[in-house]
């Protein structure tokens, strides 16, 4: 079976400023989280755009740890890489893909809270 491999954190991290990233990964606790994230801050609440807080902190400086914004969730989680269990999706690339109809007709998942027009 051929697998494509998955991506490199620099590749990771442009889709998550592109947009909404599905990423399914293994948690430390062995269960399969499923998480819409991203780095763009058109999708998160004017409170959390702070994307310094997205920054590793210096005593946690793996390049196999990428901090995001869970737009589900309204906050800041992170995942390693080699956790990932599948292909990341994007779900929307950019603000231009729900052509000014919202969210709710379009397939982002995100609340309209999170997308102050």
């Amino acid at each position: 079976m051929n697998q494509t491999p998955l991506p490199t954190r620099e590749e990771m991290t442009g889709m998550l400023k592109d947009g909404i990233v599905e990423v399914t990964f293994t948690k430390k606790d062995g269960s399969e989280r499923v998480m819409k994230a991203t780095l763009n801050a058109d999708y998160m609440p004017e409170s959390r755009q702070d994307i310094e807080d997205a920054k590793p902190r210096p005593e946690s400086s793996n390049p196999d740890l990428i901090n995001c914004f869970d737009v589900e969730a309204g906050g800041w989680r992170c995942f390693k890489l080699s956790s990932l269990v599948a292909q990341p999706i994007p779900v929307k690339a950019s603000e231009s893909d729900c052509e000014g109809q919202g969210c709710e007709d379009c397939q982002c998942g995100i609340e309209a809270q999170y997308n102050d027009r």
